[in-house]
């Protein structure tokens, strides 16, 4: 009975880890070249956060298909500066297999050009995953950087980034005084 309860165990643990391995970027060494695929939660001025993890591009990553909160992406790259520096972006169609033409690739230098905004407001409502501040519904996630405690009622200034359903997605939430 004993053996079968560790048994049970070992194997739960090893299905946990090949689960976390599907979505988590392998350690790396910083500079070390790798490949992941995860879920894009957020589409930000110099890259996206994807699966939880901060991915840059510069004008020399190829992105193949047309980026969007909620795509499955591969991605290729380095971790560096806690972040990855992507070489390459593939986002994938809804049956796994990478978007693009006939010819299989669709490259396109960076996606359309991001609306960063700066408002100041006071908060009206705290949401499950943000705030509504000055009537707009303002977003936050990991990367976020909230200088202040932040109630119903509180002024604040923000900074992000239009999202095309026309939340916020912000990278800075500051207290005024």
């Amino acid at each position: 009975m004993k053996k079968g309860i560790g048994f049970g165990i070992f194997l739960l643990a090893w299905i946990g880890l090949m689960l976390t391995a599907c979505t988590t970027p392998p350690a790396s060494r910083e500079g070390t070249a790798t490949r992941w695929e995860g879920t894009v939660e957020a589409i930000l001025p110099d890259g996206l956060q994807v699966s939880g993890r901060l991915v840059r591009w510069t004008g020399q990553t190829q992105i193949l298909g047309d980026l969007q909160v909620g795509a499955r992406v591969e991605v290729e790259g380095a971790p560096a500066d806690g972040a990855w520096n992507a070489t390459m972006i593939r986002v994938q169609s809804s049956g796994g297999s990478v978007a693009g033409t006939a010819g299989g690739t669709m490259v396109s230098p960076l996606p359309t050009p991001i609306l960063q905004m700066e408002f100041k407001g006071v908060v009206e409502e705290v949401l499950p995953n943000g705030y509504r501040i000055g009537g707009r519904t303002v977003m936050v996630t990991a990367t976020t950087r909230v200088e202040g405690p932040i109630a119903v009622g509180t002024f604040v200034e923000v900074k992000g980034v239009l999202q095309p359903d026309g939340t916020i997605l912000a990278f800075r939430i500051h207290v005024e005084d």
